[in-house]
């Protein structure tokens, strides 16, 4: 297998794209992505957080930190996405 292509994104933390997939850390961020060669028909964001940085799940609630669907902004070939600290997201988009 090649090793993972690195995105040029301009962004501060440390994006990687491996298998078509974007991953990158963030800390209270708004993600834009720019499509090149391709625009966006459908998107959909979900995210896994909570506002309590301690939060976790037990046997008494195992619920407490489930992902959730989460709002994405979508412009042509621009997506935005306002994260909160700490979090894990994902972007599921089908191209034109």
């Amino acid at each position: 297998a090649s090793p993972p292509q690195r995105a040029n994104s301009g962004l501060a933390g440390d994006p990687n794209v491996f298998r078509q997939r974007l991953v990158v850390c963030t800390e209270d961020k708004i993600i834009e992505c720019v499509l090149r060669g391709a625009s966006v028909r459908a998107t959909s964001a979900r995210i896994l957080h909570d506002a309590d940085w301690n939060a976790y799940n037990s046997f008494e609630q195992p619920d407490q930190v489930v992902p959730k669907p989460h709002p994405v902004a979508v412009d042509g070939k621009n997506l935005r996405m306002d994260l909160p600290r700490l979090p894990v997201a994902t972007i599921s988009s089908q191209l034109g």
